[in-house]
């Protein structure tokens, strides 16, 4: 019996190890992206993410990102490194 409870603290320990570490990495900075262009396509570090419309929020990995904001024809009318917080808000104005 005192075997089994040693087992169970021990998986408990283990498994309190592996997770809180997880749920830190679930923090995330937020950027706001406000524009007038019609059609505006937002790109995050190369990828993708879909499109401006008048107010957009993305919720990125703290660091340092590329945001590039393209026309209706792939053209970059605003390109901006930013550096998102840990738990912070970030905004860009496309006008």
């Amino acid at each position: 019996m005192l075997r089994n409870a040693k087992i169970t603290a021990f998986l408990l320990a283990a498994l309190l190890a592996v997770t809180q570490p997880l749920a830190a990495d679930h923090h995330r900075g937020e950027v706001m992206i406000k524009s007038h262009v019609k059609d505006a396509a937002v790109y995050v570090d190369g990828g993708y993410i879909g499109e401006a419309n008048k107010n957009r929020k993305l919720e990125l990995a703290p660091g340092i990102h590329e945001i590039e904001i393209r026309d209706h024809r792939g053209r970059i009318i605003r390109e901006e490194r930013v550096n998102v917080p840990y738990d912070g808000k970030t905004k860009i104005k496309i006008d």
